[in-house]
């Protein structure tokens, strides 16, 4: 048999699809569908089709999947007609009960003795991109101007959804029940009104749930399902954080994993095709796995700290008696990952997912890499609109991206050898209902910032004071220290600090110093001063010797900058571990 026939699965407009709705449970519905219909019901639709759920390999290849993570799958058949029935099987079940979700699904066959797999890659993905830009049916109507309009997708609203935690009844979309009703089916599976659901005509058995591996070492604790929850109590110290992460670098790390088959695959195609399949599904395996596992991580100590920081952040007494946990997984996907976390400890949270995430090397062909990031995050009052969090979140995520390749262009302008792989982290917090970044960021008017507890308001005028973020988040031992530090003495000094961004460790040893009670009058006072005279910050530096304070040789116009971004939100963060 040398003829075989792929289906290449992906869903579109993901972000888009869970984040259309402000009530939690439906966007954790929405969440829990993708990852269902990207990794469990192949294995469905295989077994009614009569065939067991294998992975094609060396040693078995009539099987049947190739790849399911990272928010997409693929299979493989010997026969064309069987193929054709997986694909029916498939759109037909997705189409009937996730209204509003849109799944792409391409087929292309594949002679296995003289086609190249990693070819076949590119071109899958090449027909899902024109796909995506091709397909039809992107205008409909939607209503007839005489039905209630659901609050969240904007589509008539003819079924009812109760809300026991509020003690309301919502009217709502299909697509909105039908989140809902996933998330019941997920974590309820109880009422009378419980939905089952079939693949021709046989119930559903085998979902894996993404909390319960999450939490296997957290005993009795639990995630939130409840916004109130996530952002603590009422009032102006009620923040969530919308968290996004991206690996970067994605694209070139792969093709060192491809460069090892080309000159391979013109000795024994058939082999190093099969080859090629197992070693692709292991490394996707090893990038979605080492992502999880840091989100697990940064979990467990989430739990360790508990009693660090609960009260800290608002939480009510009775949801602390039950270990409910103030942060959300939403999308585990391969390297793209969006949780969401009560504001006050996301900067700190995310900052333990991406050093976690980072620390180990995956090799990719014959070349190791860290599986660095960039991230983004949004922090919002807890009735924000989730859709526009995300944007913003987005909008951070690749000013990230747009960092960190300004610094390796930096370098290469200086040429400075070695190759630099850091993670960047960008952060915003939005007082009101803007969210362009570039209009928070360059804004001339004056932002009223409380800086503690006592009332205290300074008046920050940004238009001379920028912000230093992004901020290089570092994995011990990363050479951002060697690279400073060490060139410090030779003529590439000024050069550097125009290339490298600010290192999180220097935010970090500032808020603590704003936060002791021997130093905190004298930073407010200092940036009172920045925002009078650039000669006056520089005597008040030299006088309290805040350099040394703050152990760092970052000179005046950088130490304003940091200063600016730990006033900014000295009242909302928090430490996972107690304390600033």
């Amino acid at each position: 048999m040398s003829n075989y026939y792929i289906v290449k699965i992906d869903i579109g407009s993901k972000q888009k699809y869970i984040f259309s709705s402000n009530r939690l449970k439906e966007i954790i519905g929405a969440s829990e569908i993708i990852r269902f219909i990207t990794e469990d019901l192949g294995k469905e639709v295989l077994k009614n089709m009569g065939k067991k759920h294998k992975y094609f390999t060396k040693l078995d290849p009539h099987g049947n999947v190739v790849f399911e993570a990272g928010g997409n799958a693929m299979y493989i058949f010997e026969d064309e007609k069987d193929a054709i029935d997986f694909n029916k099987s498939f759109s037909t079940f997705v189409m009937r009960n996730f209204d509003g979700l849109e799944l792409l699904i391409v087929m292309k066959e594949f002679n296995i003795k003289t086609d190249r797999i990693d070819h076949l890659y590119d071109d899958m993905e090449e027909l899902l991109t024109r796909k995506k830009g091709t397909r039809k049916n992107q205008f409909k109507r939607v209503g007839y101007g005489i039905s209630k309009i659901c609050g969240s997708t904007r589509k008539p609203a003819g079924y009812c959804i109760k809300d026991l935690s509020e003690d309301k009844e919502y009217e709502v979309s299909k697509e909105s029940r039908d989140k809902r009703d996933f998330y019941d089916f997920i974590y309820e599976k109880k009422g009378k009104g419980f939905r089952e659901y079939t693949t021709n005509g046989k119930s559903i058995e085998t979902i894996h749930k993404e909390d319960e591996e999450l939490l296997r070492d957290c005993n009795g604790f639990d995630f939130s399902i409840e916004t109130d929850v996530l952002g603590g109590e009422e009032g102006e110290g009620s923040y969530i954080g919308i968290v996004c992460v991206d690996g970067n670098g994605m694209g070139k790390k792969i093709a060192s994993f491809k460069e090892v088959y080309r000159e391979r695959f013109k000795k024994d195609c058939t082999k190093i095709n099969i080859e090629y399949i197992g070693k692709f599904r292991q490394l996707t395996k090893d990038i979605a796995d080492n992502y999880k596992n840091a989100f697990k991580h940064m979990v467990e100590k989430l739990c360790k700290n508990y009693d660090c920081y609960s009260k800290e952040i608002g939480m009510k007494k009775e949801v602390i008696e039950k270990h409910i946990l103030p942060i959300r997984p939403l999308i585990l996907a391969g390297d793209d990952i969006t949780f969401i976390a009560n504001g006050k400890i996301a900067i700190e949270a995310a900052k333990e997912f991406i050093v976690k995430a980072e620390q180990k090397e995956i090799l990719f062909g014959d070349k190791p890499y860290h599986l660095t990031t960039s991230t983004g995050i949004a922090i919002v009052k807890k009735n924000f609109p989730f859709a526009r969090a995300v944007n913003l979140a987005t909008q951070l995520e690749k000013n990230s991206k747009k960092k960190l390749k300004e610094i390796k262009n930096g370098l290469k302008d200086i040429d400075y050898e070695e190759d630099y792989e850091v993670s960047i982290m960008d952060w915003q917090v939005s007082r009101g209902q803007d969210t362009d970044l570039t209009n928070m960021r360059n804004s001339n008017q004056t932002d009223q910032v409380s800086i503690d507890k006592s009332g205290m308001d300074l008046d920050l005028m940004t238009e001379d004071i920028q912000t230093a973020k992004p901020y290089i988040v570092r994995r011990e031992g990363i050479f951002f220290n060697k690279t400073v530090k060490g060139i410090e003495k030779n003529e590439l000094l000024d050069k550097l600090k125009e290339i490298i961004p600010y290192d999180y460790d220097h935010f970090i040893k500032m808020i603590h110093e704003i936060t002791c009670s021997g130093s905190k009058t004298h930073l407010q006072n200092y940036f009172r001063s920045m925002n009078s005279s650039r000669e006056d910050a520089i005597l008040f530096a030299t006088k309290y010797d805040l350099q040394r304070k703050l152990d760092t040789n970052l000179d005046i116009q950088i130490l304003s900058k940091v200063t600016m971004d730990a006033i900014d939100i000295i009242n909302i963060y928090q430490g996972i571990e107690g304390g600033k």
